[in-house]
């Protein structure tokens, strides 16, 4: 099966008809997604609340941030690789957070999150 690649602006509301059917009616990855805090639903609208890669299953999601406001693919593309470039630059002058046993189902990788299945 391919993988399904979404570009998701940050703490945008989508409704359930922005979203891909994958992601809105597999209750596995949204299970995963709520479970570490990087969706929220409310009033009928998802609202994602991270900057970076979330794969999950075969669902690639890319998060970008809500400061870049334009809509031309090939821009937002080349923005949010400097994005990634600083999250790298971070982590690997910080301690990562998020290595801990609480989270069994989450490895990370730089500048990348991967939620296993």
């Amino acid at each position: 099966m391919d993988n399904l690649v979404i570009n998701i602006k940050e703490l945008e509301n989508y409704s359930e008809e922005d979203l891909p059917l994958q992601l809105v009616e597999n209750p596995k990855i949204q299970n995963k997604l709520f479970k570490h805090d990087y969706i929220t639903y409310e009033k009928g609208y998802y609202k994602f609340k991270y900057v970076g890669i979330l794969v999950v299953e075969n669902v690639i999601i890319k998060c970008y941030p809500k400061y870049i406001k334009t809509d031309d693919e090939e821009e937002i593309e080349k923005l949010f690789k400097q994005v990634l470039k600083v999250i790298m630059k971070y982590d690997s002058t910080n301690d990562n957070p998020y290595e801990t046993n609480e989270l069994d189902d989450v490895s990370f990788h730089e500048p990348n999150l991967f939620i296993n299945s």
